[in-house]
Formats: C-alpha cells, structure tokens, sequence
C-alpha cells in the first residue's frame, strides 16, 4: 500500500482560490495512520478571523456642496479654488458686499431682527460672540443688544449698518469650507450655482456594490494604502443610504466615505487601495490555509505532527479569512503542530 503527495488539489471560497495537499489512496477502501514527516509545520492558534474585501478609492476632499446664490444683483467677486474660508469670511460678494460663512447646522431663511426668536438667531448669536462681537445673552431670542452687535459686525464688513441680517447676507456650513470650484460668472447675475465647497480634511470615497453594503458600517475601521505603498488607518465616516445605478458596471452601488486617522501630506488626489473588515469570529482554531489536506469525497484533513510521527486526521473547517482557515476535530486543539508544505 503506497500514498503519494500530489499538489494539485484546491479549494475554490468565494473569489478566492487557494492550494491544498490532496491524499491520494492505492486503494479507496484504505486510509493510513502515519505518513513520512513534513518538511516544515506550524500550530494550530487560537485567534480571530476577519473577513476582508479590498476596493478602489479616491483620496481626496470628499463630495462637494453646491452654494446657489439667494438674491439679485451682480456676482463681484468669489473666493479663489482651493482657498480655505474661515467664520465669518467671505465665500463671494455680491455688488461688492460679502456673503459670508457663519459655522452651524440650521440654514438662515428669514429675516432676523428685533423681537424674532429662533434656532436661527442662537444660531447667529454663537457666531457673533465666537467673532469677538458680544454685549448680548447668549439666547433664542434677538434683542436690541442683540442688533447693536450685528451693526458693529456689518462695519467691519462694509455693509450698511442695518442690525438685521437677512438670509442672503450669510451662508451657513459645518465649519471651515475648501473651494472646490467657481461654478458663477463673475459680471453675471447672482442666480444659479456660484461656487462648491468641501470640507477641510482629505477623505477616502469609494463605492460599494449595494449587495456587500454589510461591508462598510459607520465607525467601522479600516485600512487605506497609498500609491507610494504606505498605509494609514481610517474610520468610515458615512455610508449612503441610497443606492447609485451604474450603468457601466451593471449594478447599483453606495457611496462611503472614510475619514483618516492621520494626514496625508504632498497629494491631494490619488487613487487607493482600501481593506474593509466585515465581522469575523473570535476565539477560533485555526492554521494556515496550505496545511490542509484534500481526502477523498469531499473532506479536509491535517497531518498532526507528533515528534517523528505523522498522523493524518479529518476536520471540519469553517470561516477562511486573512490566509488562515478554522478548523475543529477531536484531534486538534491549541498548540498542536500540524504539517505545510515547505516554501
């Protein structure tokens, strides 16, 4: 009775295709109990599998938001791509009076002046005291202190000093603006798109296939390598919740975007490689995926090395992930050395 080591068994999971020792019997009805030694070995652990998916990228500043201009009159002036706008800078002037960047969530869509109370007038309220301008309560509500800060702040900004702010005058973002893009025409009407803007940091956007959405999940980390073969770790920072058709991919696809844990300096586009990480098992068996061994049907094993003795043994395996495979049998537990085929 012989047995002959043939490394052309494989094993096909998913997309990914990885080669196993296959146990080649004289005859069916045998199976041995020890085999020569393998030439190296490794130990069965106890860890974590992580399944992973690798996806392009692009390293950047993230989608842009479009401002569109609220008002009548001639677009003068608007700042330059690439510029970063502070509060209470200008994002563009129209006639030659700023239109300037106040730093919140609620929009301004009224007139704010005395007597009116709102979210808007806290709103305005935290932006003149963050400005330097106070002399108010901090509050809901717009007061005669409250207007006599907005004339002090529309003097320094050129623009009649009315102590009402209208919704045209300030446009309200998340804080510190990058111009994407000057959409307007300087010499034309203030109508339309005048200018995008993104946020400050560079992100990493990407899309996913709808049906692999369980993939990328809000605080979820993963990791982005660069073109020069550097890594740096990110954290998804949003995960869209309508999916994209795309026509030249025939599927519809979510948008995610993942914020850095550290800058990336000298590029501010480029194309990635990120590794996302969907869950896996802890506390798990587990060896390196070329230590199994193909029996006949449809079984795996792994040869059990102990001392100058080799037994082959049936396992079952399970979860595949990062070039290791779970295992379980009777006869594996922690630590115990199993055969791989020398490099």
């Amino acid at each position: 009775m012989r047995w002959v080591w043939v490394g052309g068994g494989v094993l096909v999971l998913g997309c990914a295709a990885v080669t196993v020792w296959a146990m080649v019997p004289t005859t069916a009805a045998e199976t041995p109990t020890t085999v020569r030694s393998p030439l190296s070995t490794a130990a069965v652990e106890r860890t974590t599998l992580t399944e992973t998916t690798t996806v392009d990228g692009r390293l950047g500043y993230g989608p842009a938001t479009v401002v569109r201009g609220r008002a009548p009159g001639t677009l003068t002036w608007v700042a330059g791509d690439g510029a970063v706008v502070k509060r209470g800078r200008p994002l563009y002037r129209v006639d030659d009076h700023a239109v300037v960047a106040l730093w919140g969530r609620t929009p301004l869509w009224r007139p704010l002046k005395m007597g009116v109370k709102g979210k808007d007038v806290a709103l305005l309220e935290r932006n003149l005291a963050a400005l330097g301008y106070d002399g108010f309560t901090m509050d809901d509500s717009y007061t005669w202190e409250t207007a006599r800060a907005v004339k002090r702040w529309q003097r320094s900004l050129r623009l009649p000093q009315t102590g009402v702010v209208t919704a045209d005058q300030a446009v309200v973002v998340a804080g510190p603006v990058r111009i994407a893009r000057q959409v307007g025409e300087l010499g034309g009407p203030v109508s339309g798109a005048i200018l995008e803007y993104t946020g400050t940091g560079k992100v990493v956007s990407f899309d996913l296939p709808a049906d692999q959405r369980k993939m990328a999940k809000v605080g979820g980390r993963v990791q982005v390598e660069l073109p020069d073969g550097n890594t740096v770790q990110g954290v998804v920072s949003q995960v869209g919740r309508v999916a994209v058709a795309d026509p030249q991919k025939g599927e519809a696809r979510i948008p995610v975007t993942v914020r850095l844990k550290k800058p990336v300096r000298g590029m501010d586009e480029a194309p990635v490689r990120v590794e996302l990480a969907a869950g896996g098992k802890k506390g798990v068996l587990a060896v390196p995926v070329e230590a199994l061994v193909a029996m006949p049907g449809d079984g795996y094993g792994v040869q059990v090395v102990t001392g100058t003795q080799v037994k082959l043994v049936v396992v079952q395996v399970g979860m595949f992930a990062q070039g290791k495979v779970e295992i379980s049998g009777a006869e594996v537990t922690e630590g115990t050395r199993v055969g791989v085929p020398a490099a």
